[in-house]
């Protein structure tokens, strides 16, 4: 026997050998798989039952679907770890606003009850004594606190001892001024208030959307790359479908959409089924086990952790 047909005679071996073992598995997924059958229906307000054609099936296994619902878990809690920071962070900048402009005004207060006790040692001194000299140290005193940069401009006519000029541009021109900017410094504050308040809001509330979107039924039902489903099907006209899966628990996710006058309602499940078990064998994906609606589905109760964790903060 040449070396050649010591080659051919090996290559049919082997392809004879992979062709055994192909069927061998073949034979096996048909003996020892299990069935599962099932139905996608949508049950409109009228009870007009619309079955849901060309909605691909997909089955995934249990420990699969547990390691992506922690992962989306994970997720969820740290998008409202930072909104919590993000609320802190509002708060702080929110009172770090107030204080500076409370600060600001009552520094301008105190100045406008300076001057006007200026305004009153000044009358007493044009009036009474201007030769008092405890009510001109007093005086003297009181101007030196004042911070508004105007209190120069009466500086030179208390030196001279022009008490009534003082008087008069203190009653006049300063107190008139230090009010008007205690009122503006008011407007100011409520204006900035309003506004990072309203920036804040944005921000927090922003994120709470993003929050809302992540864990929506299309976001959920976008299944990540690292998942090998364990069998797939697309419905039939009848909306039927038919899963071959070996004994074990598993998730049934599906998706889909449907138009409804001018919008679109968006249709999305994640329901456990253990095969095989009289779920299996007539596995019904419809309005009671929709993401959302159902209690026992895949998200339920991370779904529901995260809301009410959201709606606490």
């Amino acid at each position: 026997m040449t070396i050649k047909t010591r080659i051919i005679i090996a290559v049919a071996s082997l392809a004879g050998a992979i062709g055994i073992i192909w069927a061998g598995a073949s034979c096996y997924n048909l003996l020892f798989n299990e069935k599962v059958i099932g139905k996608i229906i949508i049950v409109q307000g009228d009870a007009h039952a619309n079955k849901m054609a060309l909605i691909q099936v997909l089955a995934i296994r249990k420990d699969d679907a547990i390691a992506w619902r922690d992962q989306v878990s994970r997720e969820g809690f740290r998008m409202i770890s930072e909104t919590q920071k993000e609320i802190k962070e509002n708060a702080a900048t929110l009172s770090a606003t107030i204080q500076r402009f409370d600060a600001k005004i009552a520094e301008l207060e105190e100045d406008r009850d300076m001057a006007d006790q200026a305004k009153g040692l000044a009358n007493t001194l044009w009036l009474v004594d201007a030769l008092d000299q405890k009510n001109k140290k007093d005086f003297f005193t009181l101007i030196s606190r004042i911070r508004f940069p105007s209190v120069k401009e009466i500086e030179v006519p208390a030196m001279a001892s022009e008490w009534q000029d003082v008087r008069d541009t203190l009653r006049e021109k300063m107190i008139p001024l230090l009010e008007k900017e205690i009122i503006l410094q008011k407007l100011t504050k409520e204006k900035n208030v309003k506004k990072t308040k309203a920036e804040g809001l944005s921000r927090i509330e922003q994120q709470r959307r993003n929050l809302r979107q992540f864990i929506s039924p299309e976001s959920l039902s976008r299944m990540p790359n690292w998942i090998r489903p364990a069998a797939s099907d697309m419905t039939d006209d009848s909306g039927e479908y038919s899963l071959r899966l070996p004994r074990g628990d598993y998730y049934i996710f599906a998706s889909g959409s449907r138009r409804v006058f001018s919008g679109l309602e968006y249709y999305s499940w994640a329901s456990p089924v253990n095969v095989p078990s009289q779920k299996s064998e007539k596995c019904l994906l419809g309005n009671m086990n929709l993401v959302g609606v159902a209690n026992d589905d895949l998200w339920a109760e991370t779904i529901e952790a995260i809301r009410l964790t959201e709606e606490s903060l």
